[in-house]
């Protein structure tokens, strides 16, 4: 078995997490509503981070917050573009360009 053949299936569960969740995929549900509140978490700590008393005062956690949430979502974004690798049902035969 090559490498790649190992691999796909994990891509393909990845991909499956990762895109919109189906009924039944608990997997995939969570991580939408981890996303979902992590994302409604950002706005609402930039929206407090303006407030000029608040920002000083929490500056550390604010910063030590968006320094968490940026390496989540580069997390995310990177294995997005690996998993779309094991898309079949796109037009584009090479992996490189189902990514792209």
């Amino acid at each position: 078995m090559r490498s790649s053949e190992a691999i796909a299936p994990w891509q393909t569960r990845c991909l499956e997490i990762l895109e919109p969740s189906r009924a039944g995929d608990k997997t995939s549900k969570a991580v939408d509503i981890f996303l979902t509140v992590l994302i409604i978490s950002n706005v609402i700590a930039v929206t407090l981070e303006s407030i000029a008393s608040v920002g000083a005062r929490y500056e550390t956690a604010f910063n030590i917050f968006e320094w968490i949430s940026i390496g989540i979502f580069k997390l995310e974004y990177g294995l997005r573009l690996w998993a779309n690798g094991a898309k079949t049902d796109s037009k584009y035969v090479s992996a490189f360009r189902r990514r792209l």
